[in-house]
């Protein structure tokens, strides 16, 4: 993971994707005019390309949920807790000089729309990436943090923001959650943190109806009375997504006929959050796809098309580490 950063030059600025430039994706990314970043590998010329419109919030989010998590969870390994220590401290430093905003890389693609990723309205995000960093390097990231902790008691207006459209606008809550994960994991001042997680809480609420194994983890490794709780719902939730293709593809028998749909305005859609093996295929993380999101036909799909597997590894492991499982 850390060539997503080598490749900009190990400046914090992350990549979408890299590959060794003689493949066939690294010469799809060139033929395409993709690439931004180029450096050398271990003798091998490597290429990074930077996505459709630039790297967003969510790769950032993404990127400091695997580290941090990693530095918080391995306790003998110092080779990987510094790793993990430089990494956040790459992205963290980067995105502090350039005033939170990345836009270095919209000039570059193609068919960019040219606007900046800013984090100005995102202060749960914000204050997270901070906490984690001032506890990896004491010190370092103080001033940043304590200029940006009075945004703590705004930060419920992104999340009640957030509920006004929390069906068609699914796919953001991932973000929302494993951040909050990230900063319960890490935050130390009880004011902020009683703040900060008031705000997780009122989207939280609106999603305990989405049937949602990813979200029930963080939710209960946030609070510890809901372990026992949450722990059957969790394995039946699992259990059943197991029971799908490992492809991208639904199965010829699946019986469609117990979807009940009803009209809200112009969206025709199922009443309720769908059983997991009724829910569309994606070659996506399952769990940031909306519960309501129905397969249209037995067999849709592509049979070519390998599910990532993560989609059952991350909150099984998470589920196992927290004794929920």
């Amino acid at each position: 993971m850390g060539r997503l950063l080598d490749i900009n030059g190990g400046t914090g600025l992350l990549a979408r994707f890299v590959a060794p430039e003689n493949s066939w994706l690294g010469q799809l990314a060139v033929s395409g005019g993709l690439v931004l970043g180029r450096q050398n590998f271990d003798g091998e010329a490597w290429v990074g390309v930077q996505g459709g419109n630039g790297i967003s919030r969510d790769q950032y989010a993404g990127t400091f949920f695997g580290y941090a998590t990693l530095y918080k969870i391995i306790q003998d390994q110092p080779d990987i807790k510094k790793e993990c220590a430089k990494r956040a401290k790459q992205m963290l430093t980067y995105l502090i000089q350039n005033n939170w905003k990345v836009d270095e890389d919209r000039s570059s693609m193609a068919n960019s729309d040219t606007f900046p990723t800013v984090w100005s309205s995102i202060a749960y995000q914000k204050i997270t990436f901070l906490v984690i960093g001032e506890t990896m390097w004491p010190g370092l990231f103080t001033k940043e943090l304590e200029g940006s902790s009075p945004l703590s008691g705004s930060a419920w207006v992104s999340s009640w923001l957030g509920t006004l459209d929390h069906i068609n606008g699914y796919y953001g809550n991932n973000l929302n959650y494993i951040v909050y994960y990230n900063y319960a994991l890490y935050e130390k001042d009880g004011e902020r943190k009683n703040k900060l997680l008031k705000s997780f809480s009122i989207k939280d609420n609106y999603l305990q109806y989405s049937i949602n194994p990813h979200f029930d983890v963080i939710r209960a490794a946030i609070h510890p009375e809901l372990r026992t709780l949450y722990a059957p719902v969790i394995q039946e939730s699992l259990q059943k997504f197991s029971h799908r293709n490992h492809r991208t593809v639904a199965p010829l028998d699946l019986d469609l006929s117990t979807i009940e749909w009803i009209d809200i305005g112009k969206v025709h859609r199922p009443r309720y959050p769908l059983d997991i093996t009724l829910r569309r295929y994606t070659g996506q993380f399952q769990w940031e796809r909306s519960p309501f999101a129905a397969v249209d036909e037995p067999g849709e799909g592509s049979p070519e098309v390998e599910k990532p597997g993560i989609d059952y590894t991350l909150p099984y492991w998470m589920a196992r580490y927290y004794n929920i499982l």
